[in-house]
């Protein structure tokens, strides 16, 4: 995971798979997601904004993904707000 900060924001750059004609894997977001929850406790973020992650091209079940995102971050206290064009 990389992190770009920008004034009292982050940007969160997920990696989520070996090689980048891949495609990522629950397993390997998990990872990712984890060490984003790790940086989001260290910094006191207590709210995220992202995209469907892993479901346009990547192919993942929004259904999954969707029960990751609880799992980690809200039952954590972290707000996600998540959208879609």
């Amino acid at each position: 995971m990389g992190v770009l900060q920008r004034e009292d924001r982050y940007i969160y750059y997920l990696v989520t798979k070996d090689r980048y004609f891949h495609k990522p894997t629950l397993g390997n977001l998990r990872r990712s997601l984890e060490h984003m929850l790790a940086h989001c406790r260290q910094h006191g973020v207590q709210r995220l904004a992202m995209p469907r992650i892993g479901c346009g091209l990547d192919k993942l079940s929004w259904a999954d993904v969707s029960k990751m995102l609880d799992e980690i971050f809200v039952t954590n206290g972290i707000n996600v707000t998540v959208f879609s064009l």
